[in-house]
């Protein structure tokens, strides 16, 4: 459904969170105790060590080196990229959730900052049950729109064609052998009316996706 979709889509966005630090923190046995203490929340599949080096790295790949060229000294920390476990429950990744690890992270001993895609994921909390509403409204409108079509379509072909239905009855047609025909033609152009809507529909997710990254974060 689209909100699974979004669902999706934010919480591939969303992940990892950077772990951030302290520069007074940065001797083996400091960054190997702040690794443990986010093992032991047991809220990430897998934490990953970025040293400062490869931050920077990282950095001029996405950046460019021109803001960092006559740099003497190496400014990034050193970080942790940590990705949050899936609900025990199977829900989507929250808001709520990741803003809650962000708070438990932010208590470790050498910690500086935590970053993480959270105004997205807010978004989609706050905006979950109306856009699930207006799936099932737009649901019913469409499976009312598709029967008023059906309908529409054998009512005016057995107007346009009265000639020959009375016709047929006067031969001693059935009831069935007279509509068939007439019900086969309307659910036919009810069939390819849907796929008309399928592929726009299908077309209007694929901008969504292109579109909805660029919604305020």
């Amino acid at each position: 459904s689209l909100v699974r979709a979004l669902d999706a889509h934010y919480s591939r966005a969303a992940g990892p969170l950077r772990v951030f630090v302290l520069p007074a923190h940065e001797r083996p046995s400091d960054l190997r105790a702040i690794e443990e203490r986010l093992a032991a929340l047991d809220a990430f599949d897998s934490v990953v060590f970025v040293d400062k080096a490869e931050a920077l790295a990282e950095f001029r790949r996405d950046f460019g080196e021109e803001m960092t060229r006559y740099l003497d000294v190496n400014p990034l920390p050193h970080s942790y990229r940590a990705y949050p476990a899936a609900d025990s429950e199977g829900g989507p990744l929250s808001g709520a959730r990741l803003a809650a690890l962000r708070a438990e992270v932010l208590e470790i001993t050498g910690v500086e900052e935590v970053s993480g895609n959270f105004m997205q994921l807010a978004w989609l909390d706050r905006w979950r049950a109306p856009i699930e509403t207006a799936s099932l409204v737009l649901l019913a409108v469409l499976a009312a729109a598709l029967a008023l079509v059906v309908h529409n379509a054998i009512k005016l072909s057995l107007y346009a064609r009265r000639g020959l239905v009375e016709n047929m009855k006067y031969c001693g047609a059935s009831g069935f052998f007279i509509l068939a025909p007439f019900a086969l033609e309307a659910l036919l152009l009810g069939f390819v009316g849907g796929a008309i809507g399928a592929a726009a529909l299908f077309g209007l997710v694929r901008l969504g996706a292109v579109l909805l990254p660029t919604l305020p974060e």
